[in-house]
């Protein structure tokens, strides 16, 4: 994934250039090293440029999976703080006898931190039947909290029967102390029509809080009883819908090292 003739290298800020180059340090034997500076309200680094910390990017690919491990650290090398993040990201690739690509899986593992609380994931894509009209997804993440203790865990699957029908499955849930919020059920589309027909359930510790089910504009939320339910229930089931995409969009931000080095 990383050019081998990147690997052993650090790059450090040029005040000549204003950008990035080789430095005189050695880096990781198989990776490459970024030291990090102070940077403005816009993200420039401040010149004098002030090391706050590195980061190392390892490669650690094999066959047809790229992988690579990323740790962020505060201090400097050899004397290295506190840990910001550690994380293994990889992606496969599988293809078909006529060399389509046919498969794709990409994971991220570790955690993230502020130096007080610590955050770990567990994230994987899984994309199959990519070279025909009908391909299918799943997503699974979870995110550990320590402090406070929070756990959020989300499955998804994306199925296409043919290539005029979508079928999405999701279960979402929150846990925090002793309470967990959950979101599970269906919702198909016909992409024809662009009809959608939905059959959810909003459950709180366990209870069904609400139900969401009908098609394009009968569509409602409501309670088991058939009751309407307030602004205020209605703004928190918002949020879990919202939630789910702000969770893979910051999935996402982890693969950015990696893409950098595929040219994504």
């Amino acid at each position: 994934m990383i050019p081998p003739d990147l690997w052993g290298k650090t790059f450090v800020w040029d005040v000549n250039t204003h950008q990035y180059a080789v430095g005189a340090d050695p880096g990781p034997s198989t990776g490459v090293r970024i030291i990090l500076y102070q940077v403005d309200a816009n993200g420039a680094v401040i010149e004098p440029p002030q090391a706050v910390g590195f980061v190392d990017l390892v490669d650690q690919s094999s066959g047809n999976t790229n992988q690579v491990h990323v740790t962020v650290q505060g201090g400097r090398p050899g004397s290295a703080g506190t840990t910001y993040a550690d994380y293994v990201v990889s992606a496969t690739v599988v293809t078909s006898g006529t060399g389509a690509v046919s498969e794709f899986t990409a994971t991220a593992l570790g955690s993230v931190s502020d130096g007080t609380r610590t955050l770990h994931f567990n994230a994987a894509f899984h994309a199959t039947n990519l070279d025909t009209d009908n391909p299918d997804a799943q997503v699974d993440v979870t995110w550990d909290l320590d402090n406070p203790a929070v756990s959020v865990a989300l499955h998804e699957s994306l199925t296409t029967p043919d290539a005029d029908h979508v079928n999405l499955t999701i279960d979402f849930s929150v846990t925090r102390g002793g309470e967990t919020v959950r979101l599970t059920g269906t919702v198909s589309v016909v992409v024809s029509t662009q009809s959608v027909t939905a059959d959810l359930t909003v459950y709180v510790n366990g209870a069904t809080f609400a139900r969401i089910s009908g098609s394009d504009a009968t569509i409602q939320a409501r309670h088991p009883n058939g009751s309407a339910l307030s602004q205020d229930e209605e703004a928190a089931i918002v949020q879990m819908f919202v939630l789910p995409d702000r969770l893979v969009e910051a999935i996402e931000q982890l693969f950015h090292p990696a893409e950098h080095f595929l040219g994504a």
